[in-house]
């Protein structure tokens, strides 16, 4: 009987153990959703417009940045890159990021409107010829950082939350060599960084 007493207690306790290892994983990310939800949900941007530059699918850090936004409330916009713009509304429409656009409380991230931006560009005028005619460009106007900003701000007033998540640029073509380093123009010099123009360009006064 007592042998019997100890192989029922081993196997009760074999068949917890297995069971806390089994659970406890599915336990904590249960705990992680709702802490990252209840953390999101103390942030109230409802009313709020929040234009998100630099955003062409679903995988870079501005989806995730305008998924966060939209969760707490806000009227997510985008800036996205000329040449993969119809990629991305094709996309869009297609529904290829509806798995990726779900929220928090089940609902779906929606991109009130995406708007072209080369943020290389000052203006209009800083647009070169070869561009225009490039073929990725054609059909598209007003993707300067001023004709953006000039859009958004007729369209929807002002911005109140700007994110800078542009990541295209210029190729590097000059060799890096020691001991001065990589050789660049001396247009950086001259001009704020593109970072700081774009941000400070892309709000409307």
């Amino acid at each position: 009987m007592a042998r019997l007493t100890l192989l029922l207690t081993l196997a009760f306790f074999g068949s917890a153990n297995a069971f806390v290892r089994t659970v406890q994983p599915s336990r904590a990310a249960r705990v992680h959703r709702a802490e990252t939800a209840m953390s999101v949900k103390t942030v109230d941007l409802t009313g709020k417009v929040a234009f998100v530059a630099g955003v062409a699918d679903s995988n870079g850090y501005g989806w995730a940045i305008a998924k966060a936004l939209a969760d707490a409330g806000a009227t997510i916009i985008t800036g996205t890159w000329p040449p993969v713009l119809k990629i991305f509304e094709k996309s869009l429409s297609n529904g290829k990021f509806e798995e990726d656009s779900i929220l928090s409380d089940g609902s779906k991230m929606t991109i009130d409107k995406v708007y072209p931006l080369d943020a290389v560009f000052d203006t209009a005028e800083d647009v070169p010829e070869d561009v225009k005619a490039n073929k990725r460009y054609a059909g598209l106007e007003g993707y300067s950082i001023s004709e953006v900003a000039d859009a958004v701000a007729k369209d929807y007033g002002k911005i109140d939350i700007l994110v800078h998540s542009l990541a295209n640029g210029p190729e590097v073509t000059k060799p890096f060599s020691r001991p001065r380093g990589m050789a660049t123009s001396r247009r950086p010099r001259r001009r704020p960084t593109r970072s700081s123009l774009s941000c400070r360009s892309s709000v409307p006064s």
